[in-house]
């Protein structure tokens, strides 16, 4: 679809066949929408990995963006690299300064550095590591553009008809787009394929030259059974989820797509995967049976509910804020866009020291008028303490705070419930 704007486009579609029709292929109408109508997902979709039978599903088939549900990809070809004998896990990846340039979430190697395929799997499935992933594209391609193209074909030749990959990150692309049939397709195949490896992807973390680097997926463990796979956020995206769970020697497959907060995100996942276990033994139509309908080319990809978190802007944080790490407080201001700025020009001043430091505004609720508040997020704790003092010292951030992971995780779940508040007013 290049040359052809994909939100100029979905509106001509919803024109000619209606709204309702979106994402509802041939075979979809017997698939019941396992999640309550109130849950805000876009998308969403729940599979036996046994069969690939679908038990549960929303809009399955309308197209959306990845986030980092894209490294899935990356992963999969990875791993058979490994497995074909390309690679062993102990073989080490450079880093070339394409990766070393990635935005966060990184692990904040710099070019010429050399890592373990090993670390290279936990980093990107449990950190979402953006230059370890071009670093393996790098390696296994030659150039990331190359190694797109090659993750393009896979899902093809796996069945991922609506799926085009443009890097191997899943950071912000207009053309780069996929679907939850496809991805689910993609997450059954990363486990019935390389069900060896897959072991490496559930972790809540892995230790780096000795050091505990906390993974993003807050899923883990939510929900009894659940071991993997990937979470990912991106303004246009949402916040999106694919997870598997175990019950009883029979595996699930599920995946959730346009969330508007973490909460929603993990909320509707746990939904999801208790309904399609309680319909585990009845019917449903496989994943290839959900084909794509032709009249039904594009579907809305517009998340502008989504991109007004983001302070007005389709253009992504490349991350999730980890609430898991430590972060600093580096200035209190009365709009986003000013508390943006301050962070993003403390981060600038640290960023030699910091490498992976992430500049964030995240709203303070509680007081009038509403403040927002400039962090610096994904910070380790050795880093957070040292980086305050050093700020301190400046005359122009004399008021910094370090905020430990549980104070973080307060703030975020504090930030959210004032945003679903005001929300909720203004639809009134």
């Amino acid at each position: 679809m290049r040359g052809v704007g994909l939100r100029r486009l979905a509106v001509l579609v919803a024109a000619v066949v209606g709204v309702a029709s979106l994402g509802r292929p041939a075979g979809a109408d017997s698939v019941p929408d396992l999640l309550p109508q109130s849950a805000p997902a876009r998308a969403a979709i729940v599979v036996s990995a046994e069969d690939g039978r679908v038990l549960g599903a929303r809009a399955p088939t309308a197209l959306a963006y990845p986030a980092s549900l894209a490294k899935m990809m990356t992963l999969y070809l990875l791993f058979e690299a490994v497995e074909s004998g390309r690679l062993g896990l102990s073989d080490r990846l450079t880093v070339s300064r394409a990766a070393a340039a990635q935005p966060p979430t990184k692990l904040g190697l710099k070019a010429g550095a050399k890592l373990p395929v090993k670390t290279a799997i936990q980093a990107i499935a449990s950190l979402s590591a953006n230059d370890v992933a071009v670093a393996v594209a790098d390696r296994l391609a030659g150039s990331e553009a190359a190694f797109a193209e090659l993750m393009t074909a896979t899902a093809r030749e796996l069945g991922m008809a609506r799926t085009r990959f443009t890097n191997a990150t899943g950071l912000p692309d207009p053309e780069m787009v996929t679907t939850a049939r496809d991805l689910a397709l993609l997450a059954r195949a990363l486990v019935r394929d390389h069900p060896g490896l897959y072991r490496l992807v559930g972790g809540k973390g892995f230790s780096l030259g000795g050091r505990w680097r906390q993974g993003h997926n807050g899923f883990l463990g939510r929900l009894p059974g659940s071991d993997g796979i990937k979470s990912g956020f991106t303004c246009a995206a949402g916040y999106t989820l694919a997870a598997s769970a175990v019950r009883d020697g029979r595996r699930l497959i599920g995946v959730v797509l346009g969330n508007p907060t973490r909460q929603d995100r993990d909320r509707g996942m746990a939904r999801l995967l208790d309904g399609g276990f309680r319909r585990l033994d009845g019917g449903g139509p496989t994943l290839a049976a959900l084909a794509d309908d032709p009249a039904v080319r594009v579907a809305s990809l517009s998340n502008d509910w989504i991109a007004e978190r983001c302070f007005g802007t389709d253009r992504a944080p490349e991350i999730e804020v980890d609430s898991a790490a430590w972060a600093v407080q580096v200035g209190v201001e009365l709009t986003p866009e000013k508390a943006l700025k301050t962070a993003r020009a403390a981060e600038r001043a640290l960023r030699k020291r910091l490498g992976r430091g992430h500049p964030f505004a995240l709203v303070w609720p509680g007081r009038a008028p509403v403040r927002y508040r400039a962090l610096i997020t994904n910070l380790e704790e050795a880093e957070a303490v040292p980086t305050c003092l050093d700020l301190r010292e400046r005359e122009d951030h004399t008021a910094c705070l370090v905020l430990n992971p549980a104070t973080l995780a307060a703030s975020l779940e504090a930030a959210e419930r004032f945003e679903r508040l005001q929300a909720a007013a203004g639809d009134q």
